[in-house]
């Protein structure tokens, strides 16, 4: 086995094609796009075959995301709820209130 390198190769091109390990995040309004084309794909309690792998591919997610997705918005239709997918996660730091007499109570070591 020969391990040699090619110098007129671009070495930074190979990095593009590698997946990250975590994947995309879909926005609400690509989860609300991908509910509202399962559902018009969906006939007589089926979903059309290959139809998961399709959208997963389209979106750049793996087919488990779809299903999550899916399986929320069955649960919201069977509860005659309207589907919701969004991302509840908010992101950022929690604000930190400080009482200012509390703090000034506090000693300082010099």
């Amino acid at each position: 086995m020969s391990l040699l390198l090619d110098l007129n190769e671009d070495p930074i091109s190979d990095l593009n094609e590698i997946p990250t390990a975590k994947g995309k995040r879909l926005t609400n309004l690509e989860k609300d796009q991908i509910v509202h084309i399962l559902i018009l794909n969906y006939n007589n309690n089926k979903l059309g075959r290959e139809m998961m792998k399709q959208i997963a591919s389209k979106y750049e997610v793996t087919r488990l995301v779809i299903s999550q997705i899916w399986k929320a918005t069955l649960q919201a239709i069977k509860g005659d709820e309207r589907p919701n997918v969004h991302r509840k996660y908010k992101g950022g730091n929690k604000s930190k209130v400080f009482d200012l007499e509390k703090v000034s109570s506090i000693p300082l070591h010099l």
